[in-house]
Protein backbone atom coordinates (compact mmCIF):
# COMPACT_ATOMS: atom_id res chain seq x y z
CA UNK A 1 0.00 0.00 0.00
CA UNK A 2 1.01 3.31 -0.72
CA UNK A 3 1.38 6.24 1.88
CA UNK A 4 -1.34 8.57 0.36
CA UNK A 5 0.18 11.98 1.28
CA UNK A 6 3.80 10.64 -0.36
CA UNK A 7 1.93 9.94 -3.82
CA UNK A 8 2.93 11.85 -6.77
CA UNK A 9 -0.38 13.39 -7.00
CA UNK A 10 -0.33 14.63 -3.25
CA UNK A 11 3.07 15.99 -4.03
CA UNK A 12 2.20 17.81 -6.75
CA UNK A 13 -0.60 19.27 -5.30
CA UNK A 14 1.23 20.67 -2.38
CA UNK A 15 3.46 22.41 -5.21
CA UNK A 16 1.03 23.43 -6.98
CA UNK A 17 0.05 25.30 -4.28
CA UNK A 18 2.96 26.81 -3.33
CA UNK A 19 3.63 28.23 -6.42
CA UNK A 20 0.31 29.78 -6.64
CA UNK A 21 1.48 31.41 -3.08
CA UNK A 22 4.27 32.39 -4.45
CA UNK A 23 3.52 34.47 -7.43
CA UNK A 24 0.71 35.75 -5.66
CA UNK A 25 3.58 37.31 -2.62
CA UNK A 26 5.03 38.62 -6.05
CA UNK A 27 7.94 36.01 -6.13
CA UNK A 28 9.16 36.18 -9.33
CA UNK A 29 11.86 33.62 -8.92
CA UNK A 30 11.44 30.63 -6.27
CA UNK A 31 14.59 28.98 -5.20
CA UNK A 32 13.98 25.39 -4.21
CA UNK A 33 16.98 24.75 -1.67
CA UNK A 34 16.41 20.89 -1.47
CA UNK A 35 15.03 18.22 -4.23
CA UNK A 36 15.30 14.95 -5.03
CA UNK A 37 15.95 14.08 -8.99
CA UNK A 38 12.68 12.34 -8.56
CA UNK A 39 11.08 15.82 -7.61
CA UNK A 40 12.37 17.53 -10.38
CA UNK A 41 9.40 15.71 -12.73
CA UNK A 42 6.94 17.52 -10.24
CA UNK A 43 8.41 21.09 -11.75
CA UNK A 44 8.12 19.98 -15.54
CA UNK A 45 4.55 18.76 -15.05
CA UNK A 46 4.06 22.18 -13.43
CA UNK A 47 5.99 23.87 -16.17
CA UNK A 48 3.26 21.72 -18.79
CA UNK A 49 0.46 22.41 -16.72
CA UNK A 50 0.40 26.32 -16.48
CA UNK A 51 1.46 26.16 -13.22
CA UNK A 52 5.07 27.37 -13.13
CA UNK A 53 4.73 30.98 -13.52
CA UNK A 54 7.64 31.98 -11.08
CA UNK A 55 10.86 31.02 -12.27
CA UNK A 56 12.93 28.41 -10.61
CA UNK A 57 16.25 27.46 -9.31
CA UNK A 58 16.25 23.81 -7.98
CA UNK A 59 18.91 22.75 -5.81
CA UNK A 60 19.71 18.88 -5.69
CA UNK A 61 19.95 17.27 -2.01
CA UNK A 62 23.53 15.68 -1.49
CA UNK A 63 23.54 13.89 1.82
CA UNK A 64 26.44 12.16 3.30
CA UNK A 65 27.11 9.27 1.42
CA UNK A 66 26.39 10.87 -1.98
CA UNK A 67 28.27 8.84 -4.74
CA UNK A 68 30.59 10.39 -7.48
CA UNK A 69 27.94 8.31 -9.70
CA UNK A 70 24.84 10.56 -8.00
CA UNK A 71 26.95 13.55 -8.93
CA UNK A 72 27.24 12.56 -12.35
CA UNK A 73 23.61 12.19 -12.26
CA UNK A 74 23.39 15.70 -10.74
CA UNK A 75 25.32 16.78 -13.67
CA UNK A 76 23.10 15.57 -16.36
CA UNK A 77 20.35 16.72 -14.53
CA UNK A 78 21.65 20.36 -14.41
CA UNK A 79 22.50 19.77 -18.45
CA UNK A 80 18.47 18.83 -18.86
CA UNK A 81 17.35 22.08 -16.57
CA UNK A 82 19.32 24.95 -18.02
CA UNK A 83 16.97 27.64 -19.32
CA UNK A 84 15.67 30.63 -17.72
CA UNK A 85 12.23 29.46 -16.29
CA UNK A 86 13.98 26.23 -14.93
CA UNK A 87 17.34 25.69 -13.89
CA UNK A 88 18.76 22.97 -12.05
CA UNK A 89 22.43 23.21 -10.54
CA UNK A 90 23.49 23.66 -6.79
CA UNK A 91 23.93 21.44 -4.04
CA UNK A 92 22.22 21.56 -0.72
CA UNK A 93 24.43 20.36 2.55
CA UNK A 94 24.27 20.32 5.98
CA UNK A 95 27.28 20.64 8.68
CA UNK A 96 24.78 20.75 11.78
CA UNK A 97 21.03 21.16 12.74
CA UNK A 98 19.47 24.18 14.93
CA UNK A 99 19.60 25.49 18.31
CA UNK A 100 16.57 25.17 19.32
CA UNK A 101 16.59 21.12 20.26
CA UNK A 102 20.42 22.32 21.04
CA UNK A 103 21.63 20.17 18.24
CA UNK A 104 23.75 23.17 16.15
CA UNK A 105 26.96 23.11 16.21
CA UNK A 106 28.71 25.80 19.22
CA UNK A 107 32.30 27.07 19.98
CA UNK A 108 31.13 27.21 23.60
CA UNK A 109 28.74 25.12 25.22
CA UNK A 110 24.81 25.68 25.50
CA UNK A 111 23.42 27.59 28.62
CA UNK A 112 23.60 26.23 31.35
CA UNK A 113 25.42 22.74 30.22
CA UNK A 114 29.19 22.12 31.16
CA UNK A 115 29.98 20.52 27.81
CA UNK A 116 27.85 20.26 25.69
CA UNK A 117 28.03 22.42 22.15
CA UNK A 118 26.46 20.11 19.23
CA UNK A 119 27.93 18.58 16.29
CA UNK A 120 28.53 18.69 12.97
CA UNK A 121 27.84 16.31 10.71
CA UNK A 122 31.07 15.59 9.41
CA UNK A 123 34.67 16.37 11.01
CA UNK A 124 36.19 19.49 9.56
CA UNK A 125 38.94 17.70 7.42
CA UNK A 126 36.35 15.67 6.01
CA UNK A 127 33.99 18.37 5.29
CA UNK A 128 36.79 20.47 3.76
CA UNK A 129 38.05 17.60 1.05
CA UNK A 130 34.52 17.06 0.37
CA UNK A 131 34.02 21.02 -0.26
CA UNK A 132 37.38 21.25 -2.11
CA UNK A 133 35.95 17.71 -4.48
CA UNK A 134 32.32 19.59 -5.05
CA UNK A 135 34.27 22.68 -5.71
CA UNK A 136 36.42 21.17 -8.65
CA UNK A 137 33.42 20.02 -10.16
CA UNK A 138 32.16 22.99 -10.32
CA UNK A 139 29.22 22.73 -8.36
CA UNK A 140 27.67 25.67 -6.20
CA UNK A 141 26.99 24.60 -2.66
CA UNK A 142 24.04 25.58 -0.45
CA UNK A 143 25.27 25.02 3.08
CA UNK A 144 22.92 24.95 5.87
CA UNK A 145 24.74 26.30 8.80
CA UNK A 146 23.06 27.61 12.16
CA UNK A 147 25.80 27.61 14.68
CA UNK A 148 28.70 29.65 15.30
CA UNK A 149 31.08 26.37 14.63
CA UNK A 150 29.33 25.38 12.09
CA UNK A 151 29.38 28.47 10.24
CA UNK A 152 33.31 28.72 10.84
CA UNK A 153 33.70 24.83 9.65
CA UNK A 154 31.62 25.67 6.29
CA UNK A 155 33.69 28.64 5.77
CA UNK A 156 37.51 27.08 6.67
CA UNK A 157 36.43 24.07 4.03
CA UNK A 158 35.49 27.19 1.49
CA UNK A 159 39.05 28.42 2.18
CA UNK A 160 40.54 24.81 1.72
CA UNK A 161 38.51 24.89 -1.59
CA UNK A 162 40.34 27.61 -2.76
CA UNK A 163 43.83 26.92 -1.45
CA UNK A 164 43.03 23.18 -3.40
CA UNK A 165 41.67 24.37 -6.58
CA UNK A 166 42.61 27.91 -6.73
CA UNK A 167 40.28 30.86 -6.22
CA UNK A 168 37.29 31.06 -8.58
CA UNK A 169 33.94 32.90 -8.42
CA UNK A 170 32.37 29.78 -7.04
CA UNK A 171 29.41 31.76 -5.09
CA UNK A 172 28.63 29.19 -2.36
CA UNK A 173 26.57 29.77 0.03
CA UNK A 174 26.06 29.75 4.23
CA UNK A 175 22.34 29.44 4.47
CA UNK A 176 20.73 30.95 7.99
CA UNK A 177 23.68 32.52 9.78
CA UNK A 178 21.90 32.39 13.05
CA UNK A 179 24.48 32.97 15.51
CA UNK A 180 27.80 34.21 13.67
CA UNK A 181 30.87 34.79 15.75
CA UNK A 182 31.95 38.59 15.03
CA UNK A 183 35.73 36.86 13.83
CA UNK A 184 34.21 35.00 11.27
CA UNK A 185 32.07 38.44 9.83
CA UNK A 186 34.77 39.67 7.51
CA UNK A 187 35.66 36.17 6.22
CA UNK A 188 32.11 36.12 3.96
CA UNK A 189 33.57 38.97 1.84
CA UNK A 190 37.13 37.72 1.87
CA UNK A 191 35.96 34.60 0.50
CA UNK A 192 33.33 35.43 -1.56
CA UNK A 193 30.64 32.93 0.30
CA UNK A 194 27.16 34.69 0.19
CA UNK A 195 24.97 34.44 3.48
CA UNK A 196 21.76 33.48 2.67
CA UNK A 197 19.39 34.75 5.66
CA UNK A 198 15.81 34.67 6.74
CA UNK A 199 15.24 37.70 8.90
CA UNK A 200 11.80 36.63 9.89
CA UNK A 201 13.41 33.87 12.02
CA UNK A 202 15.26 36.65 14.03
CA UNK A 203 11.85 38.40 15.12
CA UNK A 204 11.94 38.25 18.80
CA UNK A 205 8.53 36.31 19.02
CA UNK A 206 10.18 33.46 17.38
CA UNK A 207 13.81 33.46 18.44
CA UNK A 208 14.32 36.48 21.69
CA UNK A 209 13.79 36.35 25.27
CA UNK A 210 11.89 33.52 26.17
CA UNK A 211 11.91 31.64 23.50
CA UNK A 212 13.88 28.49 23.18
CA UNK A 213 16.74 30.03 20.43
CA UNK A 214 17.57 32.75 22.86
CA UNK A 215 17.25 30.36 25.98
CA UNK A 216 20.11 27.88 24.38
CA UNK A 217 22.19 30.29 23.32
CA UNK A 218 22.47 32.66 26.38
CA UNK A 219 22.12 36.57 26.80
CA UNK A 220 26.14 36.74 26.52
CA UNK A 221 26.04 35.10 22.84
CA UNK A 222 22.58 37.37 21.74
CA UNK A 223 25.20 39.10 19.63
CA UNK A 224 25.88 37.01 17.61
CA UNK A 225 22.29 36.37 16.82
CA UNK A 226 21.36 36.62 12.84
CA UNK A 227 23.70 40.17 12.43
CA UNK A 228 22.83 41.24 9.15
CA UNK A 229 24.09 44.98 9.64
CA UNK A 230 27.23 43.31 11.11
CA UNK A 231 27.85 40.97 7.44
CA UNK A 232 26.45 44.42 5.19
CA UNK A 233 28.84 46.45 6.75
CA UNK A 234 31.80 43.85 6.40
CA UNK A 235 31.13 43.97 2.41
CA UNK A 236 28.99 40.58 2.63
CA UNK A 237 26.50 39.93 -0.39
CA UNK A 238 23.23 39.43 1.79
CA UNK A 239 20.37 37.05 0.02
CA UNK A 240 17.67 36.92 1.94
CA UNK A 241 14.61 34.45 2.04
CA UNK A 242 11.50 32.97 3.74
CA UNK A 243 12.74 29.41 4.62
CA UNK A 244 9.08 28.60 3.70
CA UNK A 245 7.31 26.52 5.30
CA UNK A 246 8.92 27.07 8.73
CA UNK A 247 8.13 31.05 8.13
CA UNK A 248 5.66 33.06 6.37
CA UNK A 249 6.36 32.91 2.20
CA UNK A 250 5.47 36.83 2.01
CA UNK A 251 8.97 38.71 1.61
CA UNK A 252 7.04 41.41 3.56
CA UNK A 253 6.75 39.95 6.70
CA UNK A 254 10.47 39.20 5.98
CA UNK A 255 11.69 42.79 5.66
CA UNK A 256 9.64 43.90 8.21
CA UNK A 257 11.49 41.96 10.17
CA UNK A 258 15.21 42.66 8.92
CA UNK A 259 14.19 46.46 9.57
CA UNK A 260 12.65 46.12 12.72
CA UNK A 261 13.50 43.20 14.34
CA UNK A 262 10.19 43.56 16.42
CA UNK A 263 7.55 40.89 16.44
CA UNK A 264 5.01 40.68 13.37
CA UNK A 265 2.01 42.22 16.28
CA UNK A 266 4.18 44.85 17.53
CA UNK A 267 6.19 44.76 20.23
CA UNK A 268 9.96 45.25 21.55
CA UNK A 269 12.67 44.74 19.27
CA UNK A 270 15.66 42.73 20.00
CA UNK A 271 19.00 42.86 19.09
CA UNK A 272 18.16 46.19 17.12
CA UNK A 273 21.84 47.26 16.25
CA UNK A 274 21.81 44.24 13.21
CA UNK A 275 18.57 46.13 11.35
CA UNK A 276 18.75 47.01 7.61
CA UNK A 277 17.31 49.80 5.95
CA UNK A 278 13.99 48.90 4.18
CA UNK A 279 16.06 49.70 0.68
CA UNK A 280 19.02 47.38 2.13
CA UNK A 281 16.53 44.70 2.63
CA UNK A 282 14.37 44.80 -0.76
CA UNK A 283 18.07 44.71 -2.38
CA UNK A 284 18.79 41.48 -0.05
CA UNK A 285 15.70 40.22 -1.79
CA UNK A 286 16.34 41.00 -5.07
CA UNK A 287 19.99 42.02 -6.29
CA UNK A 288 21.63 40.27 -3.72
CA UNK A 289 19.80 37.11 -4.59
CA UNK A 290 19.65 37.16 -8.13
CA UNK A 291 23.51 37.45 -7.64
CA UNK A 292 23.47 34.31 -5.51
CA UNK A 293 22.21 32.61 -7.81
CA UNK A 294 24.34 33.64 -10.69
CA UNK A 295 21.44 35.57 -11.78
CA UNK A 296 22.54 39.26 -11.59
CA UNK A 297 22.91 39.73 -15.64
CA UNK A 298 19.03 38.87 -16.34
CA UNK A 299 17.32 39.34 -12.54
CA UNK A 300 17.24 41.28 -9.50
CA UNK A 301 16.75 44.84 -11.24
CA UNK A 302 14.90 47.35 -13.33
CA UNK A 303 17.46 47.37 -16.01
CA UNK A 304 17.36 47.82 -19.69
CA UNK A 305 18.35 44.64 -21.28
CA UNK A 306 17.55 42.40 -18.04
CA UNK A 307 14.44 40.09 -17.79
CA UNK A 308 11.20 42.33 -17.34
CA UNK A 309 10.22 40.69 -13.66
CA UNK A 310 8.46 43.21 -11.54
CA UNK A 311 5.85 43.82 -9.21
CA UNK A 312 3.41 46.57 -8.65
CA UNK A 313 2.94 47.21 -4.81
CA UNK A 314 -0.45 48.57 -3.30
CA UNK A 315 1.90 50.75 -1.00
CA UNK A 316 5.55 52.43 -1.14
CA UNK A 317 7.14 50.46 0.95
CA UNK A 318 10.56 52.74 1.01
CA UNK A 319 8.19 56.00 2.51
CA UNK A 320 5.20 54.11 4.58
CA UNK A 321 6.07 53.25 8.49
CA UNK A 322 7.78 49.90 8.71
CA UNK A 323 5.12 48.94 10.77
CA UNK A 324 2.83 49.08 8.10
CA UNK A 325 5.03 46.74 5.28
CA UNK A 326 3.17 44.09 6.59
CA UNK A 327 -0.13 43.42 4.44
CA UNK A 328 1.32 45.29 1.50
CA UNK A 329 0.11 43.10 -1.44
CA UNK A 330 1.22 42.39 -4.98
CA UNK A 331 -1.35 43.87 -7.07
CA UNK A 332 0.54 43.45 -10.58
CA UNK A 333 3.14 40.73 -10.94
CA UNK A 334 4.87 40.53 -14.44
CA UNK A 335 7.34 37.85 -15.66
CA UNK A 336 8.93 37.91 -18.46
CA UNK A 337 7.07 41.09 -19.57
CA UNK A 338 4.00 39.06 -19.37
CA UNK A 339 1.08 39.84 -16.58
CA UNK A 340 0.59 37.25 -14.51
CA UNK A 341 -1.34 38.52 -11.18
CA UNK A 342 -3.45 41.37 -11.81
CA UNK A 343 -6.13 42.94 -9.73
CA UNK A 344 -7.81 43.91 -11.93
CA UNK A 345 -8.41 40.35 -12.57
Amino acid sequence: LGVPWASPDRQYGRLAKSLDDAIGFGITTVVEPQNSLDDLALFTRAREEGRLRSRIVAALFHPRGTTDADLDAFEAAAREHADDRFRVGPLKLYIDDVVEPRTAALLEPYAGCAHHRGDTFYPPEEFAALLARLDARGFQCFVHATGDRGIRTVLDAVAHARVANGPRDARHQVVHVECLDPADTPRFAALGVVACMQPRHAAPDIAGPGQDWAENVGPERWHKAWPLRDLRDAGAVLALSSDWNVAEMDPMVGIHAAVTRRPLAGGEPWTEEQTLTVAEAVEGYTRGSAYANFLEHERGSLTVGKLADFVVLSRDILRIAPEEIPGTVAETVVVGGEVVVSAAG
